[in-house]
């Protein structure tokens, strides 16, 4: 603060930041700019270690702000450690996005998915290779069946923890969720960066497990039900609006059901 290689706007900046009277954005962007500040002060490029890093994440889902912490995150970190010119680089210490390992980390660490399951899923998705996506999703549904708790707004859960799933792409899309989009809103929007590759349309519905003495039958077509529902709504509320006003021509419209816990792709009947 008593710096003089500093501007009083800059200065007024900082102070905002330890009296907590900073806007979102202040916030969102205050790692960038310390480092900024650092490296007029010395006059030398800053560097940031990070520790504990998950742990911001890990609270937001435990305290029902998942969604709301992964996209601060997004930007916090990012905007620190991506074409940051005030950031030493530190040789051989590559980075696509440090937000992406601070979710595989989680994830693998707390949740114990494999880093190569979550990317080969991912990378079945946007390449439309559906069947294959299904399968790999099921596995990591299993995989985290006993840690996950969707609590009383299970739909909002499911939406969440799929958009932490996603986070492994976050280098060639931009991963968007709950935004309005033709006559409604959908739940989860894949954007490419590159306009010829798929962008992706996700609606999430959820119904109930199979109950003990509910034929395969009925249970099949709860599912298939749930499905076409789901279907039916990206199509009639044209959720891929935004993806056309961005010249995105090969869209992916993926309705995605979960019973219990159990996710469902494709019709079972």
């Amino acid at each position: 603060m008593k710096s003089n290689k500093l501007e009083n706007f800059e200065k007024q900046a900082i102070e905002k930041i330890i009296l907590e009277k900073g806007t979102q954005k202040d916030y969102e962007f205050s790692l960038l700019s310390l480092s900024e500040y650092l490296s007029a002060h010395f006059g030398n490029k800053a560097i940031i270690l990070v520790d504990e890093y998950d742990t911001p994440i890990i609270d937001g889902y435990k305290e029902k702000y998942y969604k709301e912490v992964i996209k601060f995150m997004q930007v916090f970190m990012g905007s620190a450690f991506k074409e940051n010119t005030y950031l030493l680089k530190i040789p051989n210490y590559e980075i696509k996005t440090v937000f992406q390992d601070i979710v595989l980390a989680w994830l693998h660490r707390d949740v114990k998915v494999q880093r190569e399951l979550l990317i080969s899923t991912a990378g079945h998705l946007v390449n439309n290779r559906l069947q294959a996506f299904e399968k790999g999703f099921k596995k990591i549904m299993g995989d985290t069946f006993s840690y996950f708790d969707t609590g009383g707004e299970a739909e909002k859960a499911y939406q969440s923890y799929v958009l932490g799933l996603l986070a492994v792409i976050g280098d060639d899309y931009a991963i968007r969720s709950n935004r309005e989009s033709g006559e409604g809103r959908y739940d989860i929007m894949l954007m490419p960066h590159d306009k010829s590759r798929y962008g992706v349309v996700i609606e999430i519905k959820r119904i109930e497990g199979r109950k003990k003495k509910e034929t395969e039958e009925a249970f099949a077509k709860r599912v298939d039900g749930a499905l076409a529902e789901a279907a039916r709504q990206i199509e009639q509320k044209k959720y891929y609006q935004e993806l056309l006003a961005h010249k995105v021509e090969k869209i992916i419209q993926l309705p995605v059901v979960f019973a219990g816990k159990e996710p469902f792709v494709f019709p079972v009947g």
